[in-house]
């Protein structure tokens, strides 16, 4: 295959990728996955917004009684191509098609530049942009993961480029593909493949030190171009990571909780919290035989018990194709694998160690405990997210080994025959044994199972789970055997190595259709709208005009009611302030008074509850229950209980005979001291995301109470335009020492950041992108030139 057919070579990805999602990318159709359902209220508030208004959101009111929108990431703006690229890819299909084609595209010249076979070239990317994990993830909804996936070649390219040639333009690519997957707001996908990185160039390192290759100039300027593309990158994307690293550490992954006792959350989350989806090692198997141990996903989608093995559930899957492993083995097997191809045998076993969390923390403890801001993230088995990427290039590397000893001599030719048979006939004879005994070998139960179930329901559990099983098997089974015949007539030169290598493909891409077309539960999108039809409950609670929260008793986690503009003591989010967690770790709802100073005005739940103050104003499905003692947005109190720690602030709120409308737990109060008969008013003049303006009218003045969470990086205070200092309140609450007399108090989000950081992000941006024309503008004018010519 010539050199004029690469560019052909590679847009195949994009187009079998396209056939792959084709309903998504044609029609429209989109999975009701809970976390984009969860995410609509927050889309149809941020496009609100856009066209409401000039400046950016600081804030959102909707969900946990208030939180940071940049820092927390319901709002990440920051990515100048972002309305581009949106306006371009206009459908969530086209999105998951478009990064999907690049990740492939990305390790297809990745493959090239090591030399490999075309075609060995384009099985690995067709392992990294087809991997069944990626399309879990679209029935997941998780599109961040998706995209921060897509770069990952691009990264390792790039900084394999800086590593290699030592070229100062180096730091522009680097720095700028590493701003653009940072950009996807997934950091976590992006700090493992940062891991590779550093890995990369501490083998690079160790590797030249023993070939005696150490020459500190060279291989100093190969660390000094990668510190310096990861610092670039830092500037590029200064908007939204400064606010991000600002919340981080006001946040229940960043800050330490006073509930906790064992001091695991002082530098990130607990250790139980961290490791619940944790890789079993048993679970390995499920590598081989996709439907081992069952899958969450299952197509009728009303059985959520169709997954049996040790995780809480998964909504995915770690199979990366039956022939991906078995070739990357054979390959390895035929011919001694290289430095490079050697770093990524041992890179997948550490992924692999990794993921396996508490049930072997051999490697997984230390970085939990000694990494710098690994204990923040969660999900062990999230690194296996790598796999493909580091399997994609080991199973091309296979393949180029396999094409390349088919031309060799008959004598040879005998000797690999041998080392297929054992490999692939093993394989097929465990997959036989299986098939014909598995459903007495393997348990099909959870350990925490047993008597969970009435045996007749276990019994139906079971059989969903064995003809899973059976599927698994019997695909493998023919995937192996075709992979295996293809190999061995093409060792025998009963075909030509072009036939092999475009039958593994094929086989490969069949066997990742059938798992992938697993997880695609699409729908028409009108159906997404359908989910957000208002009721009457809507209709009741939205007709009060009024400034109040409500609490969903029986769906706390709901973000529906967001949709409607209605603000709410829960919602879904896994990070939020860690002062509010710490309320809500503690039973702050279960207590009125808590409930009261919260500003809830309604709470929704089909339960009768028969608590004082709390009247039934409606029912129907669900019952709406008035709190006639709720506080307002606003209040002033005569007594400070003056507090100095964190542990005593959430205590003192939390007592029962604590009574939000008369006093106020302050913490570091330096304020004047109050008069005992302090009383007044507080009117709401003007409430919005970054903006609160209030009234207050006082003869005796006193401590103005405002029901919205405190966040101290954020918001600032003025009194008649006159600086004042913000009290965190009540643990989670803010207030201000308001004088006598009519006063106007203004708590305004400090937007200086915003503007430093997008000055840095747009000025670094514009450097790096002169840059690259700088540097290649040789090419451009050749380029340029043969287009005049023709």
């Amino acid at each position: 295959m010539s050199d004029k057919h690469c560019l052909l070579v590679w847009l195949i990805i994009p187009l079998i990728v396209l056939v792959f999602v084709y309903e998504m990318v044609l029609f429209g159709k989109i999975p009701l996955a809970s976390d984009t359902v969860s995410h609509k209220p927050i889309s149809k508030w941020v496009n609100e917004y856009a066209e409401n208004n000039y400046d950016q959101a600081f804030w959102f009111p909707h969900f946990f009684s208030g939180m940071p929108a940049m820092g927390s990431n319901i709002k990440a703006p920051g990515n100048p191509i972002n309305e581009t690229l949106n306006f371009i890819l206009f459908n969530r299909g086209l999105k998951y098609w478009f990064y999907f084609s690049i990740g492939g595209i990305g390790l297809y010249l990745l493959l090239r530049k090591r030399k490999l076979n075309k075609l060995a070239a384009l099985f690995g990317g067709l392992i990294y942009s087809l991997t069944p994990y990626m399309f879990g993830l679209i029935n997941a909804g998780h599109s961040s993961k998706i995209i921060a996936l897509g770069y990952v070649p691009w990264v390792f390219l790039t900084a394999d480029y800086c590593f290699r040639k030592r070229k100062w333009r180096g730091i522009l690519f680097l720095g700028l593909v590493t701003a653009l997957q940072l950009w996807s707001n997934h950091p976590q996908i992006v700090y493992y493949t940062w891991m590779i990185i550093v890995f990369w160039w501490i083998w690079n390192q160790v590797g030249a030190i023993f070939k005696k290759q150490g020459q500190i100039r060279r291989e100093g300027k190969a660390t000094l171009l990668m510190i310096s593309g990861l610092l670039l990158a830092a500037l590029i994307v200064a908007t939204p990571y400064a606010f991000v690293y600002e919340f981080q550490g006001h946040s229940n992954r960043g800050a330490p909780s006073v509930l906790d006792q064992s001091g695991e959350t002082e530098s990130g989350v607990k250790w139980d919290y961290a490791t619940q989806w944790s890789f079993q090692p048993k679970e390995v198997i499920s590598f081989f035989y996709p439907y081992y141990y069952g899958l969450q996903n299952y197509p009728t989608r009303d059985l959520k018990i169709a997954y049996w093995g040790g995780m809480p559930f998964t909504q995915s899957t770690h199979y990366l194709g039956l022939l991906v492993l078995l070739v990357a083995v054979l390959g390895v097997v035929l011919k001694r694998p290289d430095r490079f191809e050697t770093f990524f045998w041992v890179t997948s076993g550490l992924i692999l160690l990794v993921g396996f969390g508490k049930y072997i923390p051999l490697l997984y403890g230390p970085l939990f405990n000694l990494a710098p801001f690994f204990s923040k993230f969660r999900v062990p088995s999230m690194i296996y997210a790598l796999l493909p990427f580091t399997f994609g290039i080991l199973s091309a590397i296979g393949l180029d080994n396999i094409l390349k000893f088919m031309k060799g001599e008959s004598d040879l030719n005998r000797r690999i025959i041998k080392k297929v048979v054992i490999i692939f006939g093993g394989f097929i004879g465990l997959t036989l044994v299986y098939l014909l005994f598995g459903n007495s070998i393997v348990s099909f139960l959870k350990p925490t199972e047993a008597g969970q179930y009435d045996p007749r329901v276990f019994a139906q559990i079971k059989s969903v789970r064995q003809d899973l099983f059976q599927k698994g098997i019997l695909l493998a089974l023919a995937i192996s055997v075709g992979g295996f015949t293809a190999i061995w007539m093409g060792i025998k030169q009963k075909v030509k190595p072009l036939f092999v290598s475009i039958t593994i493909i094929t086989l490969t891409v069949v066997d990742l259709w059938v798992v992938d077309n697993e997880f695609l539960h699409l729908k028409n999108s009108r159906q997404m709208e359908q989910q957000f039809r208002p009721n009457k409950i809507i209709d009741f609670l939205t007709a009060d005009n009024n400034l109040f929260r409500i609490f969903p008793v029986d769906e706390l986690n709901t973000n529906w009611y967001g949709y409607f503009g209605l603000s709410s003591i829960g919602g879904y989010r896994p990070v939020k302030l860690r002062t509010y967690q710490d309320l809500m770790d503690a039973g702050g709802f279960n207590n009125v008074s808590v409930l009261n100073m919260l500003n809830v005005k309604y709470l929704i739940t089909k339960r009768n509850i028969q608590l004082p103050d709390f009247e039934k104003v409606f029912s129907e499905r669900q019952n709406i229950y008035q709190n006639l003692s709720v506080l307002p947005k606003a209040w002033i109190v005569p007594k400070i209980i003056a507090v100095e720690t964190q542990k005593e602030s959430l205590s003192k709120t939390m007592v029962s005979e604590f009574n939000p409308a008369v006093e106020a737990v302050v913490l570091d109060y330096d304020g004047p001291e109050l008069e005992k008969n302090s009383s007044g008013t507080v009117t709401v003049n003007k409430y919005s995301e970054n903006e609160i303006v209030l009234q207050s009218n006082s003869k005796t003045g006193g401590l103005l109470v405002l029901s919205e969470n405190y966040y101290g990086p954020g918001w600032k205070a003025t009194v008649d335009n006159n600086p004042s200092k913000i009290y965190q309140t009540n643990h989670v609450l803010r207030s201000i020492y308001v004088p006598s007399s009519d006063h106007t108090i203004t708590f305004r989000y400090d937007d200086s950041l915003y503007k430093i950081s997008k000055i840095i992000s747009r000025i670094s941006l514009g450097l790096v992108l002169l840059g690259i024309v700088y540097f290649h503008r040789k090419s451009m004018m050749l380029m340029l030139n043969k287009i005049r010519l023709k």
